[in-house]
């Protein structure tokens, strides 16, 4: 078999592993370990969606997996004290949480021709949010002003460019975890030397308070240059609009400009499967606030009553078609 040949296990199936952050190992819907899946909505729709539709979906925390290189070539995957086949087709769903072994595991399986829902290039990209600003804002995709905070000298730019409240950030971070609303100059100081005494290698961010969508956002599903489906997310208090921070969502009906420069967004970042978010300047246009690399369905099937796993598989299965004919 040559080594970028896709492995057809069966007439029926195909072997698809998902990739989590998480360290569990989950086989099937009977696995033990499946009830870590409780709060990985998606991970969860996936194994479930996967399963019915008559393949062997596996999903691994990346720190179990170990791997095998020699003058052969990289030619094994260690999971569980088990040497294992690759699969056919790889979903990572570890978003910006990149570490050692998923870098390592992606080059393995790219290097090995695997189909991969979304390269390594593309996730460690979006996972550095501003690194992510500085293409999106090459592009010319409307983001809200950022500056990355390194020092206290940096302080008197602050005063220059930048009215207050503004946003601060912490990168990596998702859920509307390590976000803060800073309402002046001094409060900004205070958070900044509390983080730094906390985790001296914090990245940190200050960017514009899009005041227009405090406590509210758009969160745009794209698949292969094509959106699934748009939601607002509309925050129950404060300013985060997150469902895990306790926020709502409902459809929206996507302006064809937002459609546009959510497509182009994931475009532009390499991305094939993105979650695209959104903010309103006003009421009738808007900036990125972020793209994520691992976006949740939650948002989208909760507003529109749908089950999007559905559209991730039918399009890997079209991919993987596709490329059985080449």
């Amino acid at each position: 078999m040559k080594p970028n040949q896709i492995t057809r296990r069966d007439d029926t199936k195909y072997e698809i592993w998902i990739l989590a952050h998480e360290p569990a190992v989950v086989e099937s819907l009977d696995s033990p370990s499946f009830v870590e899946l409780r709060h990985m909505y998606s991970t969860r729709k996936l194994l479930e969606t996967g399963t019915k539709l008559g393949h062997k979906i596996r999903i691994f925390g990346t720190k179990e997996i170990s791997l095998g290189a020699s003058n052969k070539g990289m030619d094994f995957v260690i999971i569980n004290n088990e040497k294992l086949e690759l699969p056919d087709y790889v979903i990572p769903r570890t978003g910006c949480r990149v570490n050692y072994n998923t870098t390592a595991l992606l080059r393995h399986l790219e290097a090995r021709k695997i189909p991969v829902l979304n390269k390594l290039h593309a996730i460690q990209k979006a996972a550095d949010k501003f690194h992510q600003f500085q293409v999106l804002a090459n592009n010319g995709i409307p983001i809200p002003k950022t500056l990355l905070l390194s020092s206290k000298a940096a302080f008197n730019i602050i005063k220059e460019e930048f009215d207050f409240p503004v946003i601060l950030k912490m990168t990596p971070s998702s859920s509307g975890k390590g976000v803060a609303l800073v309402n002046d100059f001094n409060a900004l100081k205070d958070y900044f030397q509390f983080i730094r005494e906390a985790n001296p290698k914090a990245n940190l961010l200050v960017q514009k308070y899009i005041a227009h969508s405090s406590g509210r956002d758009v969160r745009v599903l794209v698949l292969g240059g094509k959106v699934l489906g748009a939601a607002t997310r509309k925050a129950v208090s404060g300013f985060k609009s997150n469902l895990a921070q306790g926020g709502e969502s409902q459809s929206f009906k996507l302006p064809p400009l937002a459609k546009t420069m959510a497509i182009k967004s994931a475009e532009v970042l390499g991305l094939e499967c993105a979650g695209v978010d959104l903010l309103f300047m006003n009421d009738h246009e808007f900036c990125v606030c972020e793209v994520n690399s691992a976006p949740g369905f939650l948002v989208n099937d909760s507003a529109s009553n749908s089950n999007l796993a559905t559209n991730v598989f039918q399009y890997l299965l079209n991919k993987l078609e596709e490329n059985k004919q080449t």
